[in-house]
């Protein structure tokens, strides 16, 4: 959830536990919560009760769905006048995949990004794990403990190596439990361990214990633990008074831990000091309901006598109403709780306080420059003794993990990297990955056509040519292009391609047409002009290039559903109806037939999905198959077949399924792809024996800022 966001839904059921959540998306409590850590699940908290107490609703899943495409695209796509003139959802990172496109697109990946006055911004570790805004770092920056949501143990990553090894908290845990099991048995199985701490000299490791009950049995409880594989834990803190516990820094002596925690009954939060011999708590500051996730998380001056926290400015009316302010402020107090200040006091978003490496500066991300970036402040005996400075401009959004060795530790907000994969279509051999959008491929194969996100642009897209025998690639540049597929003519050396003008929006449909690319002189001339009325976002061209197929709405205008498919004359500009489906239907997904005698195409009907042909002059109607969750269609190079992916019961995969045309049951082609491969269209390569079909990486980043220290000088 964004941390600034307003969570005030009217009329609308939320689902109220992870279980309730997993079970909408027809996972099981695991595969939520990871999906909440790297997918960016919009999920909200009971600021008065503890992890386990969350919601979601519905309707903001299914957004996420949309915009984050981990689930495949429903069928039929999004109107035209959504897809395609409103800005891509494939690219609401902006420039933050302009950065991923630097790193990934040509296969360099530069240690120090950039340098600016002597301070130089270093990428750590890139990749798996490398991200996780509940683990810690250790003191020299090697090594990293975080959760492993594969077992609901706690793993220590090595940095450089990316080698791993558990600590053995939980029982059971020396071996890796399936993520689908793992939620299904009783006692501890469904367990976990988070929000581990470091102690200074990395002897120990405090955590927060969640015994994985509901109701009157949930449980939450501090533990430290050796730091080395299973040792004995010792329960610091199981006080029926909390609820809910995130130990956020170990003192300089190692004898207590700065928590923060929330009371039951009241819900509102507390920061403490918790002796790790007794677990005595020692009080410093009631925070109400104002403490709203991680980037508020308090600080520890190096000498341990300050204490840094961000904090919403004004407490909400109760910790489950919505947000009645964004503003937060830094404040500093000190450690033993006996004085305080405002630090940061003008309005606006101001988040992550974290101490320089001598104490002499308090560093935090605000927004005060109209965008967010990374600011100090110099600090004497706990007060502000100077104005703020900016320090790095335009960071976005971001989690402060902290200094460590002088250098200031950063994870980017979530981002993801979407790539055109090859492979072969029956699962043997490795892939071909490129970085962009769409596929589609040229009449003899050759040439692969996609889409890549235009480094200059949010919105806008370049199509590229990539040759599959010299790897050579050709940029082709036009203004108001968009992220749809592209579909070749005939002659292998022509395109067409959805443009939007630069002026055009939603409120403009009229502004969308189609153009066809000559790859030759890289002219694009104007083929068709969507006008107010919707078509379709697929447009099939017949082999002799006088025919477009395309999906329209039968009533002409920009409401109802697209249930009509026409053949556009591209000569004469007219129409011909060739088929209309039952009120309450609606196509999505339309392919033509190699042979051009038929259009194989999605329907959708309430939560049904169906595949469904029908002849080019509008007889033989037949639907294929029926499903609830498939995605990706397209033709198999033989003509007597199709292809589309489906979801594999109980399980993060999708396989590719052929089904006969003539009728049959749907066969396994032999490969297998996650969520993340299967969400947009197939692209069978004419040989029969590839296939391309767009993926997406999550960009998981670790950052640092080196030579700080000469900068706040």
């Amino acid at each position: 959830m964004n941390l600034h966001e307003t969570e005030n839904k009217t009329g609308e059921t939320p689902l109220e536990s992870w279980k309730e959540i997993g079970s909408y998306l027809q996972r099981n409590e695991v595969t939520a919560r990871r999906w909440e850590k790297e997918e960016g699940l919009p999920v909200h908290r009971h600021s008065h009760k503890r992890r386990a107490s969350v919601y979601a609703y519905p309707s903001e899943i299914e957004a996420w769905r949309t915009s984050r495409k981990v689930l495949p695209d429903p069928l039929p796509p999004l109107p035209l006048w959504k897809s395609l003139l409103a800005p891509p959802r494939s690219l609401a990172f902006g420039a933050t995949m302009a950065l991923c496109l630097m790193m990934v697109g040509n296969g360099i990946r530069p240690q120090v990004a950039s340098a600016q006055g002597g301070l130089a911004k270093r990428l750590v570790c890139e990749g798996p794990g490398c991200s996780d805004n509940e683990a810690d770092l250790s003191p020299d920056g090697r090594t990293m403990i975080q959760t492993d949501w594969d077992t609901g143990d706690l793993m220590i990553r090595d940095i450089a190596t990316g080698q791993t090894r558990r600590l053995l908290v939980k029982p059971g845990s020396s071996r890796v439990v399936p993520r689908d099991a793992f939620n299904g048995g009783t006692g501890e199985r469904n367990a976990y361990a988070e929000k581990p701490v470091f102690s200074p000299d990395m002897k120990q490791v405090i955590y927060l214990w969640d015994n994985g009950e509901k109701g009157d049995g949930e449980k939450a409880q501090l533990r430290v633990v050796a730091n080395q594989p299973a040792a004995t834990y010792r329960v610091v803190l199981d006080n029926p008074e909390y609820d809910y516990y995130e130990p956020e820094v170990w003192s300089p002596d190692g004898k207590s831990v700065l928590t923060l925690f929330s009371k039951k009954g009241d819900g509102t939060w507390q920061l403490a000091w918790i002796s790790i011999a007794d677990g005595t708590v020692k009080q410093l500051v009631s925070l109400g309901w104002r403490i709203r996730g991680g980037r508020m998380k308090p600080s520890l001056s190096p000498d341990g006598r300050y204490i840094a926290y961000a904090a919403l400015a004004v407490n909400p009316k109760s910790a489950k109403g919505p947000f009645e302010s964004t503003d937060t402020r830094i404040y500093v107090i000190a450690a033993d709780g006996s004085s305080g200040t405002e630090f940061v006091k003008n309005a606006g978003v101001h988040n992550n306080p974290v101490w320089s490496a001598d104490g002499a500066h308090l560093l935090f991300t605000s927004d005060q420059g109209g965008q967010l970036s990374l600011w100090s402040i110099p600090v004497r005996d706990g007060k502000a003794s100077g104005p703020p400075s900016l320090v790095l401009a335009d960071t976005g959004d971001i989690h402060a993990i902290g200094m460590r060795s002088g250098s200031y530790y950063y994870e980017p907000a979530s981002s993801q990297v979407d790539y055109v994969s090859v492979t072969r279509l029956d699962g043997s051999g490795g892939r071909e990955r490129f970085v962009g959008l769409y596929p589609s491929w040229s009449p003899d194969g050759k040439l692969l056509a996609f889409t890549r996100p235009r480094p200059s642009s949010k919105n806008e897209v370049n199509v590229v040519i990539h040759n599959m025998e010299t790897g050579e690639e050709k940029v082709y540049m036009h203004a108001g292009l968009r992220t749809a597929p592209a579909v070749w003519f005939p002659d292998g050396m022509s395109l067409l391609k959805v443009v939007v003008d630069s002026d055009g929006g939603v409120e403009k449909p009229e502004t969308a047409a189609l153009l066809r690319l000559d790859l030759k002189t890289g002219q694009f001339t104007e083929v068709l002009k969507f006008g107010t009325r919707f078509l379709g976002t697929d447009f099939p061209v017949s082999k002799d290039a006088r025919t477009l197929y395309l999906g329209v709405r039968e009533s002409g205008t920009l409401t109802g559903p697209v249930n009509q498919i026409v053949a556009f004359d591209l000569g004469t500009g007219r129409e011909r109806k060739i088929f209309s489906l039952p009120q309450g239907r609606s196509v999505g997904g339309m392919r033509l037939s190699p042979d051009d005698g038929k259009i194989f195409f999605g329907i959708t009907e309430s939560n049904t999905r169906y595949l469904a042909v029908v002849s080019t002059g509008g007889s033989g109607y037949r639907e294929v198959y029926k499903g609830e969750v498939i995605s990706g269609i397209a033709w198999a190079v033989d003509g007597r077949s199709v292809l589309f992916t489906q979801k594999e019961p109980s399980a993060d995969r999708w396989r590719v399924m052929r089904v006969p045309v003539e009728g049959g049951a749907a066969v396994f082609t032999g490969l297998e792809v996650s969520n993340q491969d299967a969400r947009l269209l197939l692209a069978p390569h004419p040989d029969g024996l590839r296939v391309a079909f767009s993926s997406r990486d999550r960009v998981s980043q670790l950052w640092s800022l080196d030579n700080l220290g000469a900068v706040l000088k």
